[in-house]
């Protein structure tokens, strides 16, 4: 008998993910899978995202009134263009998939009615490093241009990721808006030219000390001059539309914004089923400086100016906002229960000083009744704990509870008043999952969230937009308490239908 036996050197076993997938608390689209975002980067992949909307170079989530993005599970702290052109350095072939969190659990603030985005990124593969340099132009009534570069390293047990975005160019936006009064309509036309003018990148290094204890630092900066020249005319007229007068104002808006964020995590796995500890302590820093020089003259209605109408002046404010947090969290996967909780405390400052200066006799005056200092303190401390529990092959489950405790103090300066507060709520959250088949998944998600008023809405000073009309902030706003219900209905890997609800107590 002969017999004859045959190595293999290698047994490769493949598998495609789906397209879609549906998590108990969590969509997940496998950016990866998809030729649609081939090509382009981070917000041409969130344009195809399910619940996801585009427009403008603004993304929103769908049924929701904010979202945050989060980079592998780390939150960016930035916001409007400087968050948008971040995200462009982000290439989409670097983007392994994106979480969709339409009703955050516990585990995530509870401010707000909104929801998360979580951009997941490829892992560089070891002992390697790759770097990429990408620029674009875009033509509208102005033209804008952005360069972006890309750098990944690994090495052994380091880890380096970093990418850098200038951008520079214009935009033409048109404000329009109405005032109705008694007598009188006010209409309102605004043609404005926005710069562009930023700069804004990401530096990171990750170190596994050893198999189950691993660390690193982030930074993210941004440096822009978002400055605004401006044409505003505003025509007044009366019941029967006739025209009364005009008022012209023409204005240019000197403008730089600051932003710094820096983050040093830890993970420590405890053992290899997937119980671990991760602590997270982290720094923001952001400051705006404004500058604002308008000319306004009132005209009848043949366009002739009227006399001693003319006003002039200079509207300087700054504001620094700095955040310092520190968060824990734990995951244990046991028998019957997969358990997560953890804390996180947060503590926010706001400083805003508004300087009005009068030009309109070609000497600036300083003007007290419309200048303004204003301090905000907001802290912020809270415990939460998560259950998930797979009760059988179609259903899943998941229920949470999240205690915020918050502490607020405002002063004001200038009117020499301070306001406090204090208080601790309770946020539960609960989700449950039908997998009918592997084409029809069911779910059903609760939530408990809180508005809490932002420090502009708590600030009494009265801020005069022009000689006629004010607006003024309310230091005794309380926060508002929402209660979000949503029914999601996942048919294959490539349609989904949502039904969902929220009820506002004290908006």
């Amino acid at each position: 008998i002969t017999e004859k036996t045959q190595q293999l050197q290698e047994v490769v076993i493949t598998s495609k993910k789906k397209f879609i997938e549906r998590k108990v608390d969590i969509l997940i689209f496998n950016v990866e899978n998809s030729i649609s975002a081939s090509g382009g980067d981070a917000i041409d992949a969130l344009k195809i995202t399910p619940s996801i909307r585009v427009q403008n170079d603004k993304i929103t989530m769908i049924g929701k009134n904010g979202m945050g993005i989060m980079i592998d599970d780390k939150l960016i702290q930035l916001s409007g263009d400087d968050l948008i052109n971040f995200l462009k350095t982000i290439s989409s072939e670097n983007i392994k998939n994106i979480e969709v969190i339409t009703t955050p659990p516990a585990k995530y603030s509870a401010e707000g009615n909104s929801g998360l985005v979580n951009i997941k990124l490829k892992k560089t593969k070891n002992n390697s490093w790759n770097a990429s340099l990408n620029s674009a132009y875009k033509q509208a009534t102005y033209a804008t241009g952005s360069v972006v570069g890309n750098f990944n390293y690994q090495k052994d047990k380091i880890s380096i990721f970093s990418n850098l975005n200038y951008s520079n160019g214009a935009t033409a936006p048109v404000e329009t808006s109405k005032i109705y009064y008694p007598n009188q309509l006010w209409s309102n036309k605004s043609n404005r030219k926005d710069l562009v003018n930023n700069i804004n990148g990401r530096i990171g290094i990750d170190y596994q000390i050893s198999k189950k204890l691993s660390m690193g630092v982030q930074y993210l900066g941004s440096n822009s001059k978002p400055n605004i020249d401006e044409n505003n005319l505003t025509t007044i007229t009366n019941n029967i539309n006739q025209i009364n007068s005009f008022i012209k104002t023409n204005a240019n808006n000197k403008r730089r914004n600051y932003a710094n964020s820096l983050n040093w995590h830890t993970v420590y796995a405890i053992d290899t089923i997937g119980t671990k500890i991760s602590t997270d302590f982290d720094y923001f820093n952001y400051n705006s400086l404004d500058d604002r020089i308008f000319k306004s003259n009132t005209l009848d209605s043949f366009g002739n100016i009227t006399p001693n109408s003319y006003i002039s002046a200079n509207n300087k404010n700054e504001n620094n906002f700095s955040n310092y947090s520190c968060s824990i969290d734990v995951e244990m996967p046991l028998k019957w229960i997969n358990l997560s909780y953890g804390g996180k405390i947060s503590f926010n400052k706001n400083n805003s000083n508004v300087s009005y200066f009068d030009l309109t006799n070609g000497n600036p005056i300083f003007e007290q009744s419309q200048s303004n200092q204003f301090k905000y303190d907001e802290n912020v401390g809270a415990l939460y704990f998560s259950g998930t529990k797979q009760i059988s092959q179609k259903w899943e489950t998941q229920i949470g509870l999240r205690m915020e405790s918050t502490k607020t103090n405002g002063v004001s300066n200038t009117l020499n008043q301070e306001n406090s507060n204090n208080y601790s709520k309770f946020f539960p959250t609960g989700y449950i999952t039908y997998k009918h088949s592997e084409n029809n998944i069911f779910s059903l998600n609760y939530s408990k969230r809180i508005n809490r008023p932002s420090f502009f809405s708590l600030n009494p000073f009265r801020w005069y937009s022009n000689p006629f009309s004010y607006s003024e902030g309310n230091p005794f706003l309380q926060p508002s308490y929402s209660h979000n219900l949503e029914f999601v209905f996942t048919r294959k890997q490539n349609w989904e239908n949502k039904i969902y609800i929220s009820k506002t107590n004290n908006g």
